[in-house]
């Protein structure tokens, strides 16, 4: 099962650089259990995608995003295009999370 960890905040959470990401930590934990993880952060300022690999075999792509304060929200189609079938959200307080939520309702995606 393909399954997107969704990063909605636009503070420092996610950067290169940052020791022990949350959202990667989950995705190495998933990844053994048969999932197929693809970690989704915004990424303020960019004007398309951004895809990497990490070195153990994790998807990770930064997509263009609008930020109210440090509250992200992007273009929820990506989930569409990387074929996600569940999702994880890192909503904590993040504005959006509804959005989003309906957004996973309407296409299927369990969230």
């Amino acid at each position: 099962m393909r399954l997107g960890i969704v990063e909605l905040y636009c503070g420092t959470s996610g950067q290169k650089g940052f020791y022990n990401s949350q959202e990667l930590g989950l995705a190495r934990a998933m990844k053994p259990l048969g999932y197929e993880p693809v970690v989704f952060y915004p990424g303020k300022g960019l004007s398309q995608p951004e895809e990497e690999l990490t070195p153990d075999g994790i998807t990770v792509v930064r997509v263009p995003a609008k930020a109210v304060g440090v509250h992200g929200r992007y273009d929820w189609n990506i989930l569409l295009e990387y074929g996600v079938e569940a999702v994880q959200i890192g909503s904590d307080n993040q504005i959006f999370a509804p959005e989003l939520i309906r957004f996973c309702d309407r296409h299927g995606i369990l969230a």
